[in-house]
């Protein structure tokens, strides 16, 4: 009955080391059967440890490092939207009260001049064109006075 179970447990060796890619290892000779179970169930719980991390821990550790790192990005991402969001609604809301600012003062020019704040609009535009274009004139000669990269001359 021993030579039976040792040939099992021989067998039972060659077995796990090829199935879990565990090292050869040499048995002590005089070792006996409940010595020899222990031995290769150390050995098989190992290669079982160590199959388990590599090919299931790991890589679950690495997919939720990288999803944790996408989640993170987009995080940022996120924080940044909402900023400017709030900056777009600060700008929003100053049109808007500069939109009802113009309003207001058209209506009170009109209700001076006794026209219709629609006259009073074309006259404030036609007063903002003339200054656009008088400092656009101005710019412009300004600009001409400016030498050219072209027209200066390098002294050696």
């Amino acid at each position: 009955m021993n030579d039976g179970a040792n040939l099992f447990l021989d067998v039972a060796n060659t077995v796990f080391e090829r199935l879990l890619n565990l090292p050869v290892t040499a048995e002590n000779p005089e070792a006996n059967l409940r010595e020899r179970v222990s031995h290769l169930a150390q050995r098989v719980a190992s290669g079982l440890s160590t199959s388990a991390n590599q090919n299931i821990v790991e890589p679950c550790q690495r997919q939720l490092n990288s999803v944790v790192e996408q989640l993170s990005k987009s995080l940022v991402l996120v924080d940044y939207l909402k900023k400017k969001r709030e900056w777009t609604f600060e700008k929003v809301d100053q049109i808007s009260s500069s939109v009802l600012e113009l309003r207001n003062k058209l209506e009170s020019e009109a209700v001076q001049a006794c026209t219709t704040p629609e006259v009073a609009l074309v006259r404030s535009i036609r007063q903002t064109s003339g200054k656009l274009n008088e400092q656009l004139q101005k710019f412009r000669a300004d600009t001409s006075e400016v030498p050219l990269p072209s027209t200066i001359l390098l002294i050696d």
